[in-house]
């Protein structure tokens, strides 16, 4: 090709030279000069072919060698790619300005309100308060901390600043209304529901800023004008509020001589097992040394069960997954059942093999006057609340718990209310282990996915 060139080059230098040549030549010359024109044309064509050619070889060996190394540049626009698609894709706003989507949204409103309900196990311990409820041992105990903290958080929002101190300190909750909210928010799932109740009397009026926030937590104060009418709504907003396990929690009319209001907080949880336990049967079962009653025992195995500090400890999960019942029971039937929050959760840190479980089914109901172990801890909550009403400042005069709890061998059923009276005349192994739950023992009903003990209970005699 480039013989050619350098030969059609030289002709037109020649006819260029002969250009003073006579007319019978201009024919000759004009046709040789098309032809050399056309041979120019031609090895111009294949020169650009071969110089596209050659710069594509180029670029794909740039390509080859951009791939290998496997760089994070953003891909070509959308409109050299996919024209057609780009025109009909709306734009996008600037990264900053982007919205997270409902999902991270929902996840991070998930882990906020896990914080404040993991930060409620900061205050004072449900066992603390159960070891002292409990005196001398006897009989069954039941203690929802999550209900009491509820009903006092309640209270707080209308106590002065050092007041509120105490009781964010003894709850573990602070005390502002976006924390509140959470609060009832995490609490409330189709297998556990909390509610709050307001009822005062007709001889006196909230203050407008503790009748907003209350409103602001789904609550309206119902007003009753004799004490037989705030017996009767009290009784029946616990007995709707926990599906009718709690009936009542005002047992006479009197007990609310001098109440100003009442603040009740109502649970109710429901719960099949996640697994299946054999038929009941009947089995002794050791409230001590020298006790023996019969009660309906359960029994299955489990993949591993707990063992640390003289305990053993089972883990039996609900069908949802979420919560689960911690028992433990001490290896010696004769040692006294008393364990700390902190040997409670050691005990479960420490895994075993498979075990045999024996668990008795049962049902029992507990009322507790909770004023002295909590003025005891939090003597603030008993200072006058001068934000709850209009005329005058109240203090906490009594608080009632009652609670009760059903163990099937389908699942279990558990209900309580606290309800706090504000007066002006306040008072302050190789082979499976077999682990038999046939003398006192101890257990919890927890949220695993917020580390909160919704029940925290004492098996003295389940028959």
């Amino acid at each position: 090709m480039i013989k050619k060139a350098v030969l059609a080059g030289l002709c037109i230098a020649a006819l260029a030279l002969a250009g003073g040549c006579g007319e019978k030549e201009d024919t000759a010359e004009n046709a040789a000069q098309q032809e050399m024109e056309e041979m120019i044309e031609e090895v111009r064509t294949a020169e650009e072919i071969q110089t596209v050619k050659e710069e594509t070889q180029e670029a794909q060996g740039e390509k080859n060698q951009t791939m290998d190394r496997k760089p994070t540049a953003a891909p070509a626009p959308a409109a050299t790619i996919q024209p057609e698609i780009q025109q009909t894709m709306p734009p996008t706003a600037p990264e900053e300005l982007t919205a997270p989507s409902s999902e991270a949204a929902s996840g991070n409103q998930k882990e906020e309100k896990k914080e404040i309900v993991q930060k409620a196990s900061s205050g004072v311990s449900a066992w603390e308060l159960l070891w002292e409820i409990n005196g001398d041992r006897r009989g069954n105990k039941l203690l929802s901390k999550t209900s009491l903290d509820s009903a006092l958080a309640l209270a707080g929002m209308a106590a002065s600043d050092e007041a509120k101190r105490d009781i964010e300190k003894f709850t573990g909750l602070e005390l502002d209304e976006d924390a509140l909210k959470s609060w009832q928010e995490a609490l409330n799932t189709d297998t556990l529901r909390s509610a709050n109740g307001i009822f005062i009397s007709d001889q006196y009026t909230l203050r407008p800023e503790f009748a907003e926030l209350a409103g602001s937590l789904g609550m309206t104060a119902q007003e009753y004008t004799s004490l037989q009418e705030g017996q009767n709504l009290i009784n029946q907003f616990v007995n709707q509020h926990t599906d009718g396990m709690i009936p009542k929690i005002i047992y006479s009319a009197d007990s609310l001589q001098n109440t100003v209001l009442a603040l009740i907080n109502a649970m109710y949880f429901e719960a099949e097992w996640g697994f299946e336990w054999t038929e009941e049967k009947e089995m002794p079962f050791y409230p001590s040394d020298s006790e023996e009653v019969t009660a309906n025992f359960v029994y299955t195995t489990f993949d591993k069960y707990y063992e640390h500090g003289g305990w053993y400890g089972v883990k039996m999960d609900y069908k949802d997954g979420r919560y689960s019942m911690y028992a433990a029971i001490p290896m010696d039937d004769e040692a006294e059942v008393r364990i700390t929050r902190e040997e409670f959760e050691a005990v479960f840190g420490y895994a075993g093999g498979e075990a045999i479980v024996y668990f008795p089914t049962f049902t029992y109901e507990v009322d507790m006057d909770l004023v002295g172990v909590t003025a005891e801890r939090c003597p603030g909550a008993f200072r006058e609340l001068t934000g709850l009403v209009e005329n005058g400042a109240p203090s906490i005069g009594s608080i009632y718990q009652k609670a009760k709890i059903e163990v099937t061998k389908e699942g279990t059923k558990a209900a309580v209310t606290t309800g706090i009276l504000a007066t002006f005349s306040a008072q302050l192994n190789s082979q499976p282990a077999v682990i038999k739950f046939d003398h006192p023992f101890v257990f919890v009903i927890r949220d695993n996915e917020t580390g909160e003990d919704l029940f925290t209970g004492l098996v003295n005699d389940p028959a």
